[in-house]
């Protein structure tokens, strides 16, 4: 079974990860700066749980077998597109953007525990569970991203 951002465990681990993180932190790879990755994954909390709208790609992702293989099984790519929605933003204030950032992860697990969460703008509807796995699986890419 994957990782999910629904197990207690799993998620301190990568929220330490994330406040271990520090604004001039240089990626291994693409060109988003720590501040412009810190708004992103909070920004993407906030989309999973419906409070940030992202329109739809439509497209072949949205297709038994393509969303499990994008969650579960397939590498990780290196600069995949992503909504435009969540890549916008970047912190100003580090200590206010991790802030905001645990407010979205808290916000997240309580809408998910109450409910199911909105369709995937790429993926189309997932279970709470493929989000749980989807969300653990990438804050790690970016944490590694990161080198934290």
């Amino acid at each position: 079974m994957a990782n999910s951002f629904w197990d207690a465990d799993t998620r301190q681990s990568l929220m330490i990860r994330v406040h271990k993180l520090t604004p001039d932190a240089v990626p291994a790879w693409g060109t988003m700066d720590a501040r412009k990755m810190l708004s992103h994954i909070t920004d993407v909390c906030r989309m999973a749980s419906g409070e940030l709208p992202v329109t739809s790609k439509g497209g072949l992702l949205r297709y038994w077998p393509i969303p499990d293989l994008v969650i579960y099984a397939l590498p990780w790519p290196h600069g995949a597109p992503t909504s435009p929605e969540v890549i916008e933003r970047s912190v100003g204030d580090w200590e206010a953007g991790l802030h905001a950032f645990d407010v979205a992860t808290g916000q997240l697990v309580d809408k998910a525990t109450v409910g199911s969460l909105p369709d995937h703008p790429a993926l189309g509807r997932l279970t709470n569970d493929q989000w749980g796995a989807l969300m653990a699986r990438h804050l790690d890419h970016h944490l590694t991203q990161f080198k934290v």
